[in-house]
């Protein structure tokens, strides 16, 4: 296979991992319909810088930094399930509003920055991302993965694609919502947030 092949696989790769329904896919697009499209696709981009390094990981098969970030993970779960639950709580409390927000250099780094931490605070999409690469044929048995600079080129193009289509499709109906209706997707989300921020929590401590 080519370069151009593997750009493939990396970029369905990419795109089926973020387009999973998650917490973080959930906030991603609150985010669009509260606070605009450019703030949402700012907050994907952080996540895809975390899939970038997890996806480069796992297609060099860097089995070593892979055990460290493992033998962190409760630790790192904890930290991400702490900060859903946070997140959960602030957004149940926001005051809704459907008025255009105005984007700030500040905002837009908080923005990348908690999309990176809640991100990055899962090293098991390490095993996602190999797993997935794995049943798409991209595993050569007896060698790992074969160019993985294009393999992780194509995870961070098919991670940001799928944030990008989530932006823009979510903040073309933001001008649509009402106040009732930005205080339910509120309340929805945000207790939604603090739940699997509550579930992750006691599964790592084990209650």
């Amino acid at each position: 296979m080519n370069g151009s092949e593997f750009i493939g696989y990396g970029i369905i790769t990419g795109f089926i991992i973020a387009a999973l329904p998650g917490p973080i896919w959930l906030l991603c697009l609150k985010r669009a319909l509260s606070e605009g499209r450019l703030t949402s696709l700012v907050f994907g981009l952080g996540i895809t810088t975390a899939d970038g390094i997890y996806g480069t990981v796992a297609a060099f098969g860097l089995t070593a930094l892979t055990n460290q970030f493992l033998i962190h993970s409760d630790g790192l779960q904890i930290i991400g399930g702490i900060f859903f639950c946070l997140l959960g709580i602030r957004i149940m409390v926001a005051k809704p509003s459907v008025k255009n927000i105005q984007v700030t250099g500040k905002g837009l780094m908080s923005a990348y920055g908690s999309g990176f931490l809640l991100t990055i605070s899962n090293p098991l999409t390490i095993l996602l991302y190999a797993g997935t690469l794995a049943g798409l044929g991209a595993w050569i048995p007896g060698t790992g993965f074969e160019n993985p600079v294009f393999l992780a080129t194509g995870i961070c193009l098919g991670s940001i694609l799928w944030w990008i289509l989530l932006s823009y499709g979510a903040g073309a109906v933001q001008t649509s919502i009402t106040i009732r209706g930005m205080n339910w997707i509120n309340k929805i989300s945000g207790l939604f947030l603090l739940v699997c921020g509550i579930l992750t929590c006691t599964q790592m401590i084990g209650i």
